[in-house]
């Protein structure tokens, strides 16, 4: 089930949070073509082919230079949407261990003040990128589609479903997310193995997986990286 089935979205609220998300990108006559557009090919289908859309509607190199903003802005509104559609009791759950919110450029977020979290975040931002840099150039995009459509699967607040669909659809080196917990970190890991294996066989996933954890524990002896297998 996809997220937006889960979260009961009208094609009214998506094409709001579409055109919300886009509207800084576009002008407005441009803008409308591409609402109709979106509403007659893409409006019923789930939020992981929002690439493809705008593959297709960014025609210009500007726009094209601006892809990865553009998708960012319209994951935050149809997350916004997806938030004010759940019932308080499935949002964030009260005192649950969470990272505070960093900004993206600061990759050493604080888990409470815990040091030991801290350090794990960087482990996990610094496994889950070298899995996509070593995996075969070919599959990066069908391996970050996957990841999008499958993530939304994860038992995980809403919060975090959306911080990582949009870094798996973006170049950010970790996800800008205030909540994760270490459980949650180990498996975004096994669902990055799990679409490997999916694309590059179960030799070849097992091969990259052991080839970035070496490379981390040798960058890095003092990260307890084996935590987030």
């Amino acid at each position: 089930m996809n997220a937006d089935a889960k979260t009961h979205l009208s094609v009214a609220q998506k094409r709001q949070a579409v055109e919300e998300g886009l509207k800084p990108f576009l002008p407005d006559n441009y803008l409308q073509d591409v609402l109709e557009f979106w509403e007659l090919h893409y409006s019923h289908e789930p939020a992981f082919v929002l690439q493809r859309f705008l593959n297709e509607i960014c025609t210009t190199a500007a726009l094209k230079a601006q892809r990865s903003q553009m998708l960012q802005s319209v994951l935050l509104a149809l997350s916004a949407r997806e938030r004010e559609n759940q019932p308080a009791s499935k949002k964030t759950k009260p005192g649950k261990p969470v990272l505070l919110h960093t900004s993206p450029l600061d990759m050493a977020p604080r888990f409470n003040g815990n040091e030991q979290a801290q350090v794990l975040m960087q482990c996990f931002a610094a496994l889950s990128q070298r899995l996509f840099r070593t995996a075969p150039a070919q599959i990066d995009r069908s391996l970050r589609l996957y990841l999008m459509d499958t993530i939304p699967k994860l038992k995980m607040g809403s919060d975090a479903i959306h911080a990582l669909r949009l870094w798996t659809g973006t170049d950010m080196e970790a996800p800008p997310t205030s909540l994760l917990t270490i459980e949650e970190m180990q498996q975004v890991i096994n669902l990055i193995y799990s679409a490997l294996c999916e694309y590059v066989g179960p030799v070849k996933a097992d091969k990259l997986l052991s080839m970035a954890v070496k490379f981390q524990e040798e960058n890095h002896p003092e990260w307890p990286i084996r935590q987030l297998l």
